[in-house]
């Protein structure tokens, strides 16, 4: 029917289609007569799914199909199972035309692993213009593997307007390491939340020529623990204001290290507006072709003090300023807006920017327990 409830009734269900699949799990409706849709399948009863449908299917002119290349059938076969969900994804290109659930289910440990980050290709369609393309949100201690294959977060030169290509919410101590993938995209290229620990290890994230940048970060980190390792990060946006490499808005015991880094902001560090931010180093990384800031320790709200920094420790980074626009005045290596204690900046080696290589300038309180020692900073401190 068009716009309502509808059941659709198999012989015997398609493996993959269970008591996991209502509200996680989507499917393609493909009408030749009345147009092809993406469902939510909100209920299973028997060999029967619950979907709402916006379409009119009548007669024997449609079919239903995977969203997911198949991917999430797979993996909710394996958990019905009640064994550990390893998904071997083959060699191919493979369209999203709705979000593919990895949700922690039962403490089951999910890993999706490509054949490689040419071999196996993942897609967003035009068709899904709004969510996530992958989406892991988990309330339990189950973990998160994905590994070697490319996750594409747009079609050609098509921009979604909302949803990471990767979308993490870790409610629980659950664990997802994201291990030599390409994520690439329009909107949002990969965002963390939770309380969980997220590591990206060997990973490029990129958002190519070609595309708007107006809300667009490579990586957002909003979970508590992560860590950040020999990855590319690179947007083209560099004559973007406000846009971001990395948007870090959480931090207690979290690593970004050994990177290449590019944007019009390398990292963007927002504090928390009723907490501390904790622990947070950043060694052994090039920042390079930034048009702003490549390290910006931002005040709360735009000039609302927030609360302070607290252990920081930024180490043997190179940290270059080689913009491909002309660099605004007050651009800086190493920018400190907010309140901060016990920071340490050693043996990096800051040059080529505009106003200093690094300007501490806390719009409330004064910073406490600082180190700076044994750098190479071709420009003034302030």
């Amino acid at each position: 029917g068009i716009n309502v409830l509808s059941t659709i009734t198999f012989t015997a269900l398609p493996d993959g289609i269970n008591a996991f699949s209502p509200n996680n799990h989507t499917v393609r409706i493909v009408d030749a007569v009345g147009g092809d849709e993406t469902v939510l399948i909100t209920a299973v009863v028997g060999t029967t799914i619950i979907a709402y449908t916006t379409l009119l299917h009548t007669g024997s002119n449609w079919s239903v199909r995977s969203a997911t290349g198949g991917i999430q059938e797979a993996i909710y076969a394996q958990l019905a199972a009640s064994t550990p969900a390893i998904i071997y994804i083959p060699t191919g290109l493979y369209y999203a035309y709705g979000t593919l659930y990895t949700t922690g289910l039962l403490g089951n440990h999910i890993v999706l692993r490509g054949m490689g980050q040419i071999a196996t290709r993942y897609h967003r369609h035009s068709s899904f213009t709004t969510g996530n393309l992958i989406e892991w949100t988990s309330a339990s201690s189950g973990n998160l593997t994905i590994e070697n294959f490319t996750i594409t977060n747009c079609d050609g030169t098509f921009n979604n307007t909302s949803g990471s290509g990767l979308y993490i919410n870790t409610t629980s101590a659950s664990k997802v390491y994201i291990i030599n993938m390409n994520i690439s995209g329009g909107y949002n290229v990969a965002t963390t939340l939770g309380n969980g620990i997220v590591e990206f290890r060997d990973c490029t994230l990129t958002i190519p020529y070609g595309y708007s940048y107006t809300t667009t970060h490579n990586l957002i980190l909003g979970n508590y623990y992560y860590i950040v390792t020999n990855c590319f990060v690179n947007n083209i946006a560099q004559n973007v204001a406000g846009v971001a490499a990395i948007n870090v808005i959480n931090a207690d015991g979290c690593f970004i290290q050994n990177c290449f880094i590019a944007c019009y902001i390398g990292l963007l560090i927002t504090p928390k507006p009723t907490d501390i931010f904790n622990f947070l180093y950043i060694d052994n990384n090039l920042f390079d072709t930034i048009g702003q800031f490549a390290i910006w320790f931002k005040d709360h709200a735009d000039g609302v003090p927030g609360t302070y920094y607290e252990m920081v420790r930024i180490s043997n980074n190179q940290i270059t300023q080689t913009p491909i626009i002309s660099a605004p005045s007050d651009s800086s290596g190493i920018c400190i807006y907010n309140n901060i204690r016990n920071l340490s900046i050693i043996g990096n080696q800051i040059k080529g920017w505009a106003f200093a290589g690094v300007n501490i300038s806390p719009v409330s309180g004064a910073p406490k327990n600082m180190l700076i020692d044994s750098n190479v900073i071709g420009d003034n401190i302030s």
